[in-house]
């Protein structure tokens, strides 16, 4: 009976001091506001414009909450748009950055007062009309532009200590400018240098024939090399570049070989996707046998690195602080739980370092995106964990 009434009274003082625990821990953190923005249309169509012209669209906003918002809008370049890959034949990828402005910088949004709205066949209701103006230059390229508007919320300095989580939309412009497109490059002339005796550069020079910025596709472009007996000796990557019209960009490939590269001739055939179409040149090339003052003075960049595909590539990552401190929290609990002599300040500890590194363990994960430092983290982790058993 005696150990019945211990276990119960046990068990009665672990959950208070659980209790405790979540009450302190609660000093620590910050109250949290969630909110969420909505945007109609998601995609908005200008139709067709005309160099020099000023350009006028508009958004409406929708708050979830009823309180008071403030907001700022930036250009920002699409991630992903549908009329890019629809319109890809008549797309210019010139950057647009420069051209738009918003009449208010800062907007404030009120919740409570909203207005009808009807877009095409839809009818809803908004808070607040965003305007932006494009300014259309007189050189523009002719063809689509899309561009994207990022909203931000504007923190005021009396918020305090809580925490205003935004959940808002992105969207996306499309017009575009009266002319002939015409999408088109090619690989004017291929050239060879010798680095070191196991290191060669290769040296193919692109120009843009077109009306438009075009950029190459990282994950389409390559280079081969063959010997004189017709042997592959090696496929370099060619990254992704943009290029505007009537330029010529000297792409430069480092040719790396585990045993020496004999001197003598080769033939390169190199093919360049500019995603509405693709450029092939076949040429030989001699490799001397001695270093080349080309390859010493030449500095050009290297683009056998790894592949980025600026289109499609987000511009920003972001951290899910939310789910980071949930798991710290959770961590925190069932370490307490396990082991009901520790401290309540021990515990908060605990939680504080969980917090740091599993942050460091996202950042690196989802937007360093380094294998070697998270091998690192992970080992640091283990070493702390066998010095705090010994």
């Amino acid at each position: 009976m005696q150990s019945k009434k211990n276990l119960y009274g046990n068990s009665i003082t672990r959950i208070t001091r659980i209790v405790l625990f979540i009450l302190a821990a609660m000093l620590f953190i910050p109250v949290v506001h969630a909110n969420s923005i909505g945007i109609i249309p998601t995609t908005l169509d200008l139709g067709h414009v005309s160099r020099a012209e000023d350009v006028v669209g508009s958004f409406y906003l929708s708050a979830s909450s009823g309180s008071e918002l403030r907001i700022s809008a930036d250009y920002i370049p699409p991630v992903s748009n549908r009329w890019f890959k629809s319109h890809i034949s008549e797309y210019s990828e010139e950057d647009i950055s420069g051209w738009l402005t918003f009449p208010e910088n800062v907007m404030e949004i009120d919740g409570s007062k909203s207005f009808p709205v009807t877009i095409g066949s839809t009818r809803t209701r908004a808070n607040k009309k965003m305007e932006f103006i494009i300014h259309i230059p007189k050189n523009a390229e002719p063809g689509y532009h899309v561009g994207s508007i990022s909203l931000n919320p504007v923190m005021d300095k009396e918020a305090g200590a809580a925490v205003n989580l935004f959940a808002v939309s992105r969207p996306n412009f499309v017009f575009r400018v009266n002319g002939e497109v015409i999408r088109r490059g090619t690989i004017r002339k291929i050239d060879a240098a010798r680095m070191k005796k196991d290191e060669a550069k290769i040296t193919l020079y692109f120009r843009n024939t077109g009306t438009n910025t075009i950029s190459t596709d990282p994950h389409k472009n390559f280079a081969k090399i063959y010997n004189s007996n017709n042997e592959i000796r090696a496929e370099l990557p060619i990254g992704g570049l943009s290029i505007r019209p009537g330029e010529e960009i000297p792409i430069t490939l480092i040719w790396r070989s585990s045993e020496e590269i004999k001197d003598g001739r080769y033939r390169v055939e190199a093919t360049i996707n500019y995603r509405s179409g693709e450029t092939s040149k076949s040429g030989f090339v001699t490799v001397p046998s001695m270093i080349t003052a080309a390859a010493i003075s030449d500095t050009k960049l290297d683009l056998t690195q790894e592949p980025t595909d600026a289109i499609f590539s987000p511009s920003t990552c972001s951290i899910n602080w939310t789910l980071i401190l949930a798991l710290s929290l959770l961590i925190s609990l069932v370490y307490y739980w396990k082991n009901h002599d520790a401290s309540i300040l021990g515990v908060i500890l605990l939680s504080i370092g969980t917090f740091i590194i599993l942050s460091l363990a996202y950042y690196i994960i989802f937007c360093y995106r380094n294998i070697i430092s998270l091998i690192i983290l992970i080992l640091i982790g283990v070493a702390m964990y066998y010095w705090k058993k010994q």
